[in-house]
């Protein structure tokens, strides 16, 4: 089996054939396919932490931006003490973990993902 993968240099958009050792072409996943079919090979390409994901921020004051873990509680009134208390010292922190949720709404760009203390590994590579 042969696995291609191209990146435009802006966004990551792959484009994937695979062949089995025959050479006859496996069914692939284009733009036309469903949303389901879609977040099924994202996971089968990409891999990490399953139990939180990183969510893009950008400051409106300093204009920097980065990632940090995706937290239900983040800037909840009398739960979240942010920014007097940096989250990686917060007793409250909450994750949420990664789903095919999520993974559609990074596909869809509605929320930017990274990775997270381990990087986003190939499938079948540890």
């Amino acid at each position: 089996m042969t696995t291609i993968i191209s990146s435009d240099g802006n966004q990551a958009q792959a484009l994937v054939r695979e062949a089995d050792v025959s050479g006859s072409p496996k069914p692939t996943v284009t733009n036309q396919s469903s949303p389901a079919a879609k977040i099924k090979l994202f996971r089968s390409l990409f891999r990490g932490r399953e139990d939180v994901y990183p969510r893009r921020f950008e400051s409106r004051k300093t204009g920097k931006s980065g990632y940090s873990p995706a937290c239900a509680n983040e800037w909840v009134p009398g739960v979240c003490e942010k920014p007097r208390i940096k989250c990686t010292d917060c007793p409250q922190r909450r994750f949420f973990p990664i789903t095919d949720e999520v993974i559609g709404w990074h596909l869809s760009g509605l929320q930017s993902l990274g990775s997270i203390d381990s990087p986003i590994l190939s499938a079948g590579k540890t």
